[in-house]
């Protein structure tokens, strides 16, 4: 649905699609705030739910941590599959090959320079979105 998107508009897509009122499919969003944009996202394939291999759960109270946002920005903008491993720290995680499609995209970057050879996987996300929409990330936004 998005490959002829740009990265913004495909996320401003995604996010109005989130704000629709739909049916939950996740048994522990019923009354949450964010119920609405959860089923959203998940009705266009950016989740798939946190609990596997049922994925009954989206677990909306969690902390997102980087490999699961690498999951959810590389569903978003329909990244290309990637032709190398970019990272030695994330073999064996589910979300191996999603990091790679965001390194190949210049979205996520290594953690530990100068040996430049790790993802860190748990820590809490940082710049992804800044760099999925293209955003400037030298000078603060105004909060007029």
């Amino acid at each position: 649905m998005f490959l002829r998107m740009g990265r913004l508009t495909a996320l401003a897509l995604a996010v109005l699609l989130a704000a629709l009122s739909l049916d939950g499919s996740f048994v522990d969003d019923d009354g949450n705030v964010h119920g609405g944009a959860i089923v959203g996202i998940a009705a266009v394939g950016i989740t798939r739910g946190g609990s596997p291999p049922s994925n009954d759960r989206e677990r909306p109270n969690s902390t997102v941590n980087r490999e699961q946002m690498a999951a959810f920005l590389a569903r978003a903008l329909h990244s290309p599959a990637a032709d190398r491993d970019s990272f030695a720290d994330d073999e064996g995680t589910i979300f191996e090959n999603d990091i790679n499609r965001l390194a190949a995209a210049a979205i996520t970057r290594v953690c530990n320079p100068p040996a430049s050879d790790r993802f860190c996987p748990d820590r809490s996300v940082a710049s992804f979105l800044a760099r999925a929409l293209d955003l400037d990330q030298t000078a603060p936004p105004s909060r007029d």
